[in-house]
């Protein structure tokens, strides 16, 4: 059973690996003399930076349930 989850997860190491050198990520703000305020900050996450964005949630998710995890207690038998 080990195996198979090393495998799983080198298989999905790697298509994530492939998946983030083919994107084209943007470089550069597009902000033609904007002010910056929150609906454009907003707008910028949910369209130009949304595959960064949703790869972060993912990140925090697995880090929330790592702490609740980590901080369950054992009951005792």
């Amino acid at each position: 059973m080990k195996v198979l989850e090393y495998i799983t997860f080198v298989l999905f190491l790697a298509l994530l690996a492939l998946f983030l050198t083919q994107v084209e990520w943007p470089t550069e703000i597009p902000l033609e003399n904007q002010v910056v305020s929150t609906p454009l900050i907003g707008e910028l996450l949910f369209t130009n930076y949304v595959v960064p964005f949703e790869i972060l949630s993912i990140v925090l998710l697995a880090a929330m349930i790592g702490a609740i995890f980590l901080a369950k207690r054992e009951t005792s038998k």
